[in-house]
């Protein structure tokens, strides 16, 4: 990413003027005069609406404006990014600081209008946690115009981002971290809360998230981290809530039992309920479906892989049991959880009871 300042101007700035220009002859280009909608500098309230410019290296490279709507909500006006600089961060931080200003003078909602053409704008305001409303104000009756919003206080609503934003994530995701085990383990996640007192919105938010980050998801467990922390900055959490979402993921795998315990109630909250989903029948079932997309035999009886590195792929389904899943009921840390494990973990010893009667045919020996 360049370098970026990022500068508040006044309506009539030579830059920002020479921005909104591309920006009007980009439109003017897609969409006839009457659906184009600009600002009017020559409104004497024009002043009231906040402009930004973005400079890298003395250059002026995008602009944006927030603009009062009413008490609670701003609209996001002439937003544009010199294509020089797309894809490289810049558009996301002038819609940050657009955010950073909303929220210090206590709005609550963000809109916006952008036009069916504009299929990137689409996606980065999606991205960032924009959700499509009816058209509003101007825009209504315009057949090109698609209208968004973004509430910025609420935890519900960040809860709704997480939740598309995974779906779109982990949907058809094919080792058993999937949307299904993500929405399992949110469940759970909420139950172990309300039972142990932890705090529900960290939990879930957290349960939620989880998988995003997960290693075996991403080049590395740091670029996982960097997936999550961004999608946090971009849907404006308090830093806290970032702190807490990132300490909790970062720590709860089970990393062949060389992670640290987990050090908060919350934590330790999350990684039960994951744990949880690993054991019993969903467990068993998620164990064959990972084996499967990893190429993992179901069995390969008389060898020991008690040196092979716990990532490795050279092991068999029926050995994970014995490294990690019978390991769990012992591992959990708070006392609902270990209750739901009773029953879970003796289900799986009765499947390897049965499994090796049927592999060794020693039924048919009674």
């Amino acid at each position: 990413m360049p370098q970026v300042e990022l500068i508040q101007v006044p309506p009539h700035h030579a830059d920002l003027k020479a921005l909104i220009a591309r920006l009007d002859e980009y439109l003017f280009k897609l969409y006839p005069p009457e659906e184009v909608f600009t600002v009017d500098f020559n409104d004497p309230y024009v002043h009231e609406i906040q402009f930004i410019v973005a400079y890298t290296q003395g250059k002026a490279v995008g602009c944006g404006a927030i603009k009062k709507v009413d008490e609670s909500s701003v609209e996001i006006k002439r937003f544009f990014v010199d294509e020089s600089c797309r894809n490289q961060g810049v558009a996301g931080l002038i819609l940050g600081e657009l955010e950073r200003r909303a929220r210090a003078e206590s709005f609550t909602s963000m809109k916006l209008e952008t036009g069916a053409d504009q299929v990137e704008a689409v996606r980065f305001y999606e991205k960032h946690g924009f959700v499509p409303i009816e058209p509003y104000g101007e825009y209504i009756g315009c057949p090109s115009s698609l209208c968004y919003e973004k509430r910025l206080t609420d935890k519900g609503d960040l809860i709704q981002a997480a939740e598309v934003f995974v779906k779109k994530e982990l949907e058809h995701e094919p080792s058993g971290h999937d949307w299904w085990h993500i929405e399992r383990v949110r469940r759970l996640a909420v139950l172990l809360a309300e039972r142990e007192g932890a705090d529900p919105f960290i939990c879930e938010l957290a349960a939620l998230l989880h998988d995003i980050a997960d290693e075996k998801l991403n080049e590395s467990k740091e670029a996982g981290l960097d997936k999550v922390r961004g999608w946090l900055s971009d849907q404006g959490a308090a830093e806290d809530v970032k702190q807490k979402v990132l300490s909790i993921i970062s720590t709860m795998s089970f990393n062949g039992g060389k992670n640290p315990p987990m050090d908060t109630l919350e934590g330790k909250v999350v990684q039960d309920a994951d744990r949880l989903d690993a054991i019993g029948a969903i467990g068993i079932a998620r164990t064959f479906v990972y084996s499967g997309a990893k190429g993992r035999p179901i069995h390969l009886p008389g060898q020991d892989f008690s040196g092979t590195d716990y990532r490795s792929s050279d092991k068999s389904a029926i050995y994970h049991f014995y490294e990690k899943l019978l390991k769990l009921k012992d591992l959990l840390n708070t006392a609902h959880a270990k209750k739901l494990a009773e029953e879970r973990h003796q289900f799986m010893e009765q499947f390897l009871v049965q499994f090796y009667k049927e592999w060794d045919l020693t039924e048919e020996r009674k």
